[in-house]
């Protein structure tokens, strides 16, 4: 299997109904078989007691690019992060927190900023860029 252009890690603690949210909005993109081939999503669950572990099944059921992974031990925010990070397999990393929501069309927008310019690094706020980036724009 080829490597995944970006790997969406998310990091989690007892937030399901955000998680659920976050997760609808990253998976509706996944009806683009190229989208979904371009793209896996890693859930560290920082040991949740809530229903975490069910909502993240609903994805992985529907989805083989979703993995679910139960932390070893209950992590601060930055270490959950570099944790969650670490899961990671694909040429880009995006850490995504379990409260944030993708756009329509985010992942193909980012896909292909991707392979235009060929960053070394994306630090984004969509609302803050999105429309900005175009072919040829390496700014």
């Amino acid at each position: 299997m080829a490597q995944k252009l970006i790997s969406i890690c998310i990091p989690t603690y007892n937030r399901a109904t955000f998680l659920q949210e976050c997760l609808e909005s990253i998976t509706a993109q996944f009806s683009d078989q190229k989208i979904r081939d371009e793209v896996n999503v890693f859930i560290l669950d920082n040991q949740s007691i809530d229903n975490t572990k069910e909502i993240s099944d609903k994805f992985i059921n529907l989805f083989d690019n979703v993995k679910y992974i139960r932390d070893s031990k209950n992590r601060k925010i930055a270490p959950g992060i570099i944790e969650a990070a670490s899961l990671a397999d694909g040429k880009y990393i995006w850490v995504f927190s379990d409260d944030d929501l993708q756009t329509n069309n985010t992942l193909k927008f980012i896909i292909d900023a991707i392979n235009i310019n060929q960053p070394d690094l994306i630090i984004s706020n969509l609302n803050s860029f999105f429309g900005k980036l175009s072919a040829g724009n390496d700014k």
